[in-house]
């Protein structure tokens, strides 16, 4: 991840409980500066200079021009035109690139997620107040043509942008059967009702 390039930044990592769920919270620390708006070009040559491999470039590189598409379409302009404004896009390469590099350093072969849930209400970004699911989000969604349910009582957004972008460019949307062998829980920063968590189970398919 160092050899991104892209200064500023850290990781902070803890042991964090959700209504009762024990898990990991992360955050991608910024040190407050100021920080460019880069276009999809510029993160492509971000990427492409690291020394990550190959496959992990593709991917994330694949999954930011999944976001710039959307983006250009829910704000009618063209592709090279996006700007990734939201600070820097520091947090989005992170995120980005770090979820990659995980699967690949876990020995993740294919990756399957559920359905998605969005939430509800409205949600504050760097164009003013947007109702849930965004429009970038929900143009992600429907490029990919996957389904999403609506939580009405959340009142607030459950998937962002880059997260409907990784998974629809990565994940398969099945539940297959299968012979689990870790299961990891990462916790989310907004408190709701339920617990805001995130479980990833990593395991071999079920014989049967």
């Amino acid at each position: 991840m160092a050899t991104l390039g892209v200064d500023g930044w850290g990781i902070a990592v803890e042991r964090r409980d959700s209504c009762g769920v024990e898990g990991t919270f992360l955050d991608v620390v910024l040190d407050g500066h100021d920080r460019p708006h880069r276009d999809l070009a510029d993160i492509e040559d971000i990427i492409t200079a690291s020394d990550l491999s190959v496959k992990v470039k593709a991917q994330s590189i694949a999954v930011f021009r999944r976001l710039a598409r959307a983006e250009a379409r829910a704000h009618g302009t063209d592709v090279s035109e996006v700007r990734f404004h939201e600070i820097g896009a520091v947090d989005s390469i992170v995120d980005t690139v770090g979820f990659g590099l995980g699967l690949e350093l876990l020995g993740v072969h294919r990756l399957h997620a559920s359905q998605f849930v969005v939430g509800s209400g409205t949600v504050r970004c760097a164009h003013g107040v947007l109702p849930v699911p965004a429009p970038a989000t929900r143009n992600v969604l429907e490029e990919a043509g996957v389904s999403y349910r609506r939580r009405p009582d959340a009142g607030t957004e459950l998937l962002t942008p880059t997260g409907a972008a990784l998974l629809t460019e990565l994940a398969t949307f099945s539940r297959p059967e299968l012979a689990v062998e870790l299961t990891g829980v990462g916790i989310g920063s907004r408190e709701l009702p339920w617990p805001n968590v995130v479980r990833l189970e990593l395991g071999r398919p079920a014989s049967r």
